[in-house]
C-alpha cells in the first residue's frame, strides 16, 4: 500500500491568512467576501480579488501567499510560485513561504528543488517536526531511504506523538527490509491511533510474510472494519484464510474483492479456482468413501 502522501496535500494551518490593515481603506470589505468564497471554493473569484487586492498593495507578502494558494487549489503550480517568491523577496525569514513552495515544487516533481525549500525553512525553523516530516515524504520520492528514516526520526523526536512519521518511516524499514523496525512503529503508530486502517493492513502483511496467518487476519479485519471499502484487505484477508484451511471465509473475501471496480481480479480468480479444486477433490473422495 502507497504510502500518505501528507507531505505534498498538506494545507499549513495558516491556510488563508490576511493582515488586518494589509488593504486600503476597503480591507474589511476584501477580507470578508475573499474568506467567504474561499470558504466555498470559488477560487477564480478569489484570485481576481487578490489581484486587486495586490494593485493596492503590492508589497503585501500575505497577499502574494494567499494567492499563490488559491493558484495551487486550481493547480496552476508555476503561477503559485510565482507568487510563493514573491512572498520570499518580501520576507525572507517566513520558514512557511519556503514549505509552501517546496510543496508545490514537489508537486511538480522537482524534487531537488522541494528539498532545497524544507532545508532553507528547517534552518529558520530548526524545531518545527512539519518541516522534518515533510522532507521525508520528499527523500521518498527520490528513493533516499536513509535520509528519509532520519527526517522522520527527527520529526519523532521533535514530536514522539508524530503518528505519520511513525507509519511512513515503518513503510520505508519495511521497504528495505527492516521489519522488525517496521513492525514496532506499526505498533506505535495503532497505539497513537487506533484507527489508523493503513497500519493495520500493513503490520498484517508483515504477519502474513512470516506466516503468522491468524495475527494476520486479526489485522486485516481491524484495518476492514474501520475503511470497508479497500479491496486488497479483503484480498490479502483471503489469502490468509486460504492458508489456514478456511476455504469458505476466503471465497466470502474473494466475491467482496472482486466486486469492486478497477480491481485486478486475476491474482484472487486463481485462487477462487485452486479453492474450488480442492473442494471438488475433497468431495469426491467423501463420495468414495
Amino acid at each position: 500500500m502507497k504510502k500518505y502522501y501528507l507531505a505534498l496535500a498538506l494545507v499549513l494551518t495558516i491556510l488563508f491568512t490576511f493582515s488586518k490593515n494589509s488593504f486600503c481603506e476597503t480591507s474589511d470589505e476584501y477580507l470578508i467576501k475573499a474568506n467567504s468564497l474561499y470558504e466555498q471554493e470559488k477560487f477564480d473569484e478569489v484570485i481576481n480579488l487578490l489581484k486587486e487586492a495586490i494593485k493596492q498593495n503590492p508589497n503585501n507578502q500575505l497577499l502574494h501567499y494567499n494567492l499563490g494558494l488559491s493558484y495551487e487549489k486550481k493547480e496552476y503550480y508555476d503561477l503559485a510560485i510565482e507568487e510563493f517568491n514573491t512572498s520570499i523577496n518580501l520576507a525572507p525569514k517566513d520558514a512557511n513561504y519556503f514549505l509552501k513552495r517546496g510543496l508545490v515544487y514537489g508537486k511538480k516533481e522537482l524534487y531537488e528543488k522541494a528539498i532545497s525549500d524544507l532545508k532553507e525553512a528547517i534552518k529558520i525553523e530548526p524545531n518545527n517536526p512539519l518541516f522534518y516530516y515533510n522532507l521525508g515524504v520528499l527523500y521518498g520520492e527520490i528513493d533516499k531511504s536513509e535520509l528519509e528514516i532520519e527526517a522522520y526520526s527527527n520529526a519523532i523526536k521533535l514530536d514522539p506523538k508524530d503518528n505519520d512519521s511513525y507509519f511512513n518511516r515503518g513503510i520505508t524499514y519495511e521497504d528495505i527490509g527492516k521489519f522488525d523496525l517496521a513492525m514496532n512503529d506499526y505498533n506505535t503508530s495503532i497505539e497513537l491511533d487506533p484507527e489508523n486502517a493503513d497500519a493495520y493492513f500493513q503490520r498484517g502483511g508483515i504477519y502474513r510474510k512470516n506466516g503468522d496467518f491468524k495475527k494476520a487476519v486479526l489485522d486485516y479485519s481491524a484495518s476492514i472494519q474501520i475503511v470497508p471499502n479497500n479491496p486488497m484487505a479483503y484480498n490479502n484477508r483471503a489469502f490468509c484464510y486460504y492458508y489456514l484451511g478456511d476455504y469458505n471465509n476466503s471465497l466470502k473475501d474473494i466475491q467482496t474483492a472482486k466486486s469492486f471496480e478497477n480491481f485486478d481480479t486475476k491474482c484472487v480468480e486463481k485462487l477462487e479456482a485452486d479453492i474450488k479444486r480442492k473442494v471438488s477433490k475433497k468431495n469426491s473422495l467423501l463420495q468414495l468413501k
